[in-house]
């Protein structure tokens, strides 16, 4: 692109002259703007304004100019949840920023994988081993409990998790079986999930990857999870490893609840999260660029489902 601009920008314009859609929130799309792309841009930003206080002052510099290029003509800040639409409105950086979710493929006809007290109650993780996941609190709870823990992803805290489970004694109980291709089956194979991450998240789409799959999920408190799971799953303090113990007690004991959970999250991706549902979202937003009044600025997308009241009348921590 770079070395060629011209001939990149010209082949970009007659291949694609209907809109491009960008799975990063950054610097390309500004600089196709820039540079003359004459089609609607469309960038999705997956919590680049939660990632501002952590990285370095290059790329809060390369963010801002993306934040900047999202004001111009043609160009669509998409965001993930409510909770990052929220937080770009607080920023007063809301021109053009819509909402849509994420979406997942759908397994056919799943139902809750049955669970017997005399059995181990099987707990699933999904994603990168990175700081901020919060999976050693998930190691941390299983310890001293009738529970196993599979664990798919890989990353840079692989080892000293593997160390961690050693430590507490419970390495016969943990399972990392790095990255898998098939996580469908992969969800097949547990009872629920664990989404413990002690740092902020825009989205979840490992817990939807579960929810599509009929298994509830258990989840830090915090605003994007909230509003993902709503009230098919447990919400625990972020950090916390009682408090996760003590939700897998409740579950051990209480087993037709992972049913009625399961089936309200199965429930739930399909209302929310249908990647069809999410394609024809983005193909309406790409149609209605040529039209400037719907570019009004918080403009949210017709497959939005605003979470916030259904989050008043209950509380997911009491499911």
């Amino acid at each position: 692109m770079f070395r060629h601009p011209r001939l990149f920008l010209s082949t970009l314009n007659a291949v694609a002259p209907d809109g491009l859609i960008l799975p990063d929130f950054g610097l390309l799309g500004a600089a196709l703007r820039l540079l003359g792309y004459r089609g609607p841009v469309v960038a999705v930003d997956h919590g680049s304004l939660l990632q501002l206080s952590s990285v370095s002052a290059w790329k809060r510099m390369r963010l801002r100019l993306a934040r900047a290029a999202a004001r111009s003509p043609g160009y669509v800040h998409v965001v993930v949840s409510q909770a990052m639409h929220d937080e770009v409105l607080r920023r007063a950086e809301a021109s053009r920023c819509t909402l849509i979710y994420n979406g997942v493929e759908l397994p056919l006809s799943p139902t809750p994988r049955e669970y017997r007290p005399s059995e181990r109650l099987i707990l699933g993780i999904a994603g990168r081993l990175a700081a901020g996941k919060g999976i050693e609190c998930a190691i941390r709870a299983i310890v001293g409990r009738n529970a196993r823990l599979r664990i798919a992803g890989d990353g840079p805290y692989r080892a000293r998790l593997e160390s961690l489970a050693g430590e507490l004694g419970v390495d016969t109980q943990v399972e990392f079986l790095g990255w898998v291709d098939d996580i469908a089956g992969f969800w097949r194979e547990c009872h629920m999930a664990l989404v413990p991450s002690t740092h902020r998240e825009s989205f979840s789409l490992s817990a939807v990857e579960a929810m599509a799959a009929a298994r509830p999920v258990i989840a830090s408190r915090q605003p994007a999870l909230a509003e993902v799971i709503g009230t098919s799953g447990v919400l625990v303090p972020p950090g916390s490893s009682s408090a996760i113990a003590e939700e897998i007690d409740r579950l051990i004991t209480h087993p037709e609840l992972l049913e009625r959970l399961g089936l309200a999250a199965r429930e739930r991706a399909e209302d929310m999260f249908d990647i069809r549902r999410c394609a024809r979202a983005y193909a309406r937003l790409l149609d209605v660029q040529t039209m400037p009044q719907t570019q009004d600025a918080g403009r949210r997308d017709s497959s939005y489902v605003d979470p916030a009241e259904e989050l008043r009348q209950a509380t997911p921590e009491h499911a």
